[in-house]
């Protein structure tokens, strides 16, 4: 039987495309992201491989811009983030939906948000290196911040480089801040919504191999993890009780079912059946499942 051969110009077409896609997969990777991919999983915290994508840039109707922060109210079962011009706290249903607007007065650039129960919520100003806690209901439309409890970090080293991410550990009562870049840092805060005795701890790590910048935090409470996202490095880390990286998570093209790299990530949160949410700059909402 005679065979027939393609052409050599037919053949190129798909040789291309599969070199693209190897190049977008592999070729592209940062150092920090190829390290966040050799980091072997501890058995007995969240396993990050296990998510994939449900909910895919999803533009959120009514906000224009400046979408940052997420957390998630276990009482009223929906999520809530933060816009900065003006400064306002919106409520999210799972599906991103936006469900309403409460206004900040008093608090310049909000950048985090943490709900610790009771109605109760901390707010993290990052111009002025200082935490907001405030309470809000149902009925609740508008916040002033003039006589709520707060406390002042150290000042960042540049201008729009602080405060970025917020989590709170319920059980051991512990409050993670951590200010965005110049330095990388992650404070760890005891006594400031319980007594009148405040410690503040540093969680001394070199962030360099794996991270740029930290621009969201959450922390989850099943496996005691704590999960630090990366708007410049486009990754996930997870760290265990003892402060050790024991997982990654890259939000990268080709990752968890993703057909394209996060733009701007800024936001991140989990909820009480383990579904895990992030938001981007401008107005983009994102749901992962797990497997």
């Amino acid at each position: 039987m005679r065979q027939h051969k393609l052409p050599f110009s037919r053949l190129i077409k798909p040789l291309t495309f599969l070199l693209l896609v190897t190049i977008t997969l592999t070729g592209c990777q940062t150092r920090q992201q190829q390290n966040c991919l050799q980091i072997a999983y501890s058995p007995n915290t969240l396993q990050l491989s296990h998510f994939q994508i449900a909910i895919n840039k999803k533009t959120i109707d009514s906000i224009d811009n400046n979408l940052s922060a997420l957390t998630w109210n276990e009482d009223t079962r929906t999520l809530f983030g933060t816009l900065n011009k003006p400064a306002t706290i919106v409520e999210l249903s799972t599906q991103g939906e936006l469900l309403r607007k409460i206004t900040l007065n008093g608090i310049t650039d909000p950048e985090a948000i943490e709900y610790i129960g009771n109605n109760q919520f901390i707010v993290a100003d990052e111009r002025f290196h200082r935490l907001i806690k405030v309470t809000l209901n149902e009925q609740t439309n508008s916040i002033n911040s003039q006589d709520a409890l707060q406390l002042t970090l150290e000042k960042s080293y540049q201008y729009n480089k602080g405060l970025e991410g917020l989590a709170y550990d319920h059980q051991r009562k512990i409050i993670y801040v951590s200010n965005e870049s110049s330095p990388i840092t992650i404070y760890k805060i005891t006594g400031w919504i319980e007594s009148d005795v405040i410690h503040i701890a540093e969680i001394k790590k070199d962030w360099s191999a794996f991270l740029t910048d930290i621009s969201g935090l959450h922390f989850y409470a099943p496996d005691q993890t704590l999960l630090v996202l990366s708007d410049e490095s486009k990754l996930i880390l997870a760290l265990n009780k003892n402060d050790q990286i024991v997982g990654c998570f890259p939000l990268t093209t080709g990752q968890h079912g993703l057909w394209h790299t996060l733009r701007q990530p800024e936001g991140i949160t989990m909820d009480n059946k383990g579904n895990l949410y992030i938001v981007s700059e401008p107005n983009f909402f994102y749901k992962f499942t797990q497997k």
